[in-house]
């Protein structure tokens, strides 16, 4: 009885070592496997890993992608990947994809095709402007670093694009940060003030030069419907910036002023979109 004991345990541990031996190379056959493909094909294994949950090797994916093919898109898709996760990471993505010469024509070109696949009329201002949506990003990624972020929105302004929305994001970051007191709102709003003073400029001119323009392109005729939406979504998001920005000032007149027009121009809006 000893031996057949003896017999069924030396049994049991052969088994156990050939599987152990077996589930060993099915591990590493799997590991060189993986390993392969993400050198190969590094964007689609990043699917591999988002559905997982691996976030640090989805963002290798996407960073072998792009040192891979070094194209334009794969550096949005980091982007896109780090918002809300790496401030830093984004901001310095957001650099160079800006400073690239087929930045424009890329922008274009993303435009062009999320609006023709978007039916829904609520959300053409969301995905029809990729330049406003990077210039809100490196808003919020400065504001969020403390890396002070006045002299960028001073020169966004001053660029005269009409969609931008630089200043409406500052605006509603600093009214809306709860870590701040009121004082030091204020100060951040005379920042941005006092910048465009040392260039010998008035932030109130520019914003009122700014409103003017944009009031004048929405009269415009035979507006493209797509830009008619874009644009009266920007002026509400103004008047509202505004508002934020006079009402934390302590000013009563400009802050009923910018009230007032902020509910004509998204009522204008909302119409818009019914």
């Amino acid at each position: 009885m000893d031996k057949t004991k003896e017999k069924n345990t030396s049994v049991w541990k052969n088994a156990s070592v050939s599987f152990l031996k077996i589930f060993g190379v099915i591990v590493c056959a799997y590991i060189f496997v993986l390993t392969v493909v993400f050198s190969l094909f590094p964007g689609a294994t990043a699917n591999y890993f988002k559905f997982f949950g691996a976030t640090k090797a989805e963002e290798l994916c996407y960073e072998r992608q792009y040192q891979k093919t070094n194209d334009i898109a794969d550096l949005y898709n980091l982007i896109l990947f780090e918002q809300d996760r790496n401030n830093l990471k984004q901001l310095q993505f957001i650099n160079e994809l800006r400073s690239k010469k087929e930045y424009e024509d890329f922008c274009k070109k993303l435009n062009d095709s999320a609006l023709s696949d978007t039916t829904e009329k609520s959300l053409v201002a969301y995905v029809g402007d990729v330049n406003a949506y990077l210039v809100n990003q490196k808003v919020k990624c400065l504001y969020k670093l403390n890396l002070g972020c006045e002299v960028f929105i001073y020169t966004e302004l001053k660029s005269g694009k009409l969609t931008e929305q630089s200043f409406a994001s500052y605006a509603e970051l600093v009214y809306t940060d709860k870590s701040l007191t009121k004082e030091q709102k204020i100060a951040k709003y005379h920042d941005l003030i006092d910048t465009a003073e040392l260039d010998g400029q008035t932030l109130e001119v520019l914003l009122n030069n700014r409103l003017l323009a944009l009031n004048e392109k929405v009269s415009e005729e035979n507006l493209q419907e797509n830009e008619e939406i874009i644009l009266k979504f920007t002026l509400a998001k103004d008047y509202k910036a505004c508002y934020y920005v006079y009402s934390t000032l302590g000013n009563e007149v400009k802050t009923s002023e910018f009230m007032t027009k902020y509910n004509e121009a998204i009522a204008e809006y909302n119409n818009i979109i019914k």
